[in-house]
């Protein structure tokens, strides 16, 4: 033990922290966007979610409290100052994780619950998978408040209380945690069979179950985080207890995620749209469009020797009436079989221009043999 350093864990586990709570963040928040403005409407789903990114954030603020005062260190190189504050910010932090697990998972449920009409087998699946995630998670919650009767001597342990035994304690959480799991992946997995009756498109059906593939990362991590809690309780636990941290932290916010990606498939479809419609590559312009090509050129003549010349630099331009254009444009089609004389906007149809020849001579040509 006398030859451990101090080493400190803390600041990448503080880097983490801050790097998954913004990206989660930000999914949720393009949710919201999505539903208030694509869709016109949010649902309980989406407002629990909400309040469990809500709780995510106030959960890692007291995880990088609790990693301000020790955590992710060894405990013989810490006060008692640490050691009393990163008990009481790590006691804040066990009830926040149940919360933001319990809305994360409320959220998903109310989501299944308004796809399309369920059979009834999977809405009493659904049911008591809320259930029991509501009765672990609250098990759990109420376990950690009265394991130490007055609360405050999980933070100071000079005050005399009346505890439940360790072993109690390290039970509920095996259980919960068991619970825990099993629910993330009955989330995962029944979305399968809800879509399998929808109609919809086979395409729509693959593209909406490789987003619900997203959802067993979270499971994943709550497995992890299982072999973790056998650290809880030891005396170098604020060292050992930072693994927790780390899948905690993990399995919140790829839930989030995975429970919001699929609520972004409306702006995503949008944003591809607005993609096709309005091109940005070069052969989208207006010249590559039309079939004449538009050049301008000061009288250079074209491949058969002609060239357009603006009606006001002839000399005898002022007898000829009509409407004179002051802009020079040489239009010719691609096999340059022909030379054709097109005025720069399309509407104006009106107006002699001439064709002069290198001979000298000039000939007017006729925009609107119509007359129109």
């Amino acid at each position: 033990m006398d030859s451990l350093p101090d080493e400190n864990r803390g600041p990448g586990v503080v880097a983490l922290i801050v790097v998954m709570t913004v990206i989660s963040t930000i999914i949720v928040m393009l949710r919201v966007y999505s539903k208030i403005f694509l869709i016109r409407g949010m649902g309980w789903d989406d407002a629990m979610m909400v309040v469990g990114v809500i709780c995510s954030i106030v959960y890692e603020a007291a995880n990088i409290l609790n990693i301000k005062y020790g955590s992710g260190r060894h405990h013989r190189f810490l006060n008692d100052y640490q050691i009393r504050h990163g008990a009481i910010w790590g006691f804040m932090a066990g009830i926040l994780y149940n919360l933001t697990i319990f809305f994360v998972k409320f959220s998903v449920i109310l989501f299944l619950l308004r796809i399309g009409k369920l059979k009834r087998w999977v809405r009493i699946v659904i049911y008591l998978d809320l259930f029991l995630v509501f009765g672990s998670l609250a098990t759990t919650i109420i376990v950690q408040l009265v394991q130490c009767i007055p609360i405050t001597h999980n933070w100071y342990p000079e005050v005399p209380a009346h505890c439940l035994p360790s072993r109690t304690l390290t039970l509920v959480s095996y259980i919960s945690s068991a619970f825990t799991t099993l629910t993330d992946f009955v989330c995962v997995i029944l979305p399968f069979f809800i879509l399998w009756d929808l109609k919809i498109s086979k395409r729509a059906k693959i593209s909406v179950w490789i987003l619900l593939c997203f959802g067993m990362f979270p499971g994943i991590c709550s497995v992890v985080k299982i072999f973790y809690l056998k650290t809880l309780g030891t005396e170098d636990a604020s060292w050992s207890a930072i693994n927790l941290t780390i899948w905690g932290v993990a399995e919140i916010h790829a839930g989030i995620a995975a429970a919001s990606i699929p609520a972004l498939r409306s702006l995503f479809l949008c944003a591809a749209n607005r993609l096709r419609s309005n091109p940005k590559t070069p052969g989208s312009s207006y010249e590559s469009r039309n079939p004449y090509r538009y050049k301008r050129k000061n009288h250079d003549e074209d491949d058969d020797g002609t060239s357009v010349i603006p009606l006001h630099e002839r000399s005898d331009a002022g007898n000829q009436g009509g409407i004179v254009k002051t802009t020079e444009f040489e239009v010719t089609d691609t096999t340059h079989s022909q030379t054709e004389v097109r005025p720069d906007n399309a509407s104006e149809r009106h107006g002699p221009f001439v064709k002069s020849t290198p001979e000298g001579s000039s000939t007017f040509v006729n925009l609107n043999p119509a007359g129109v």
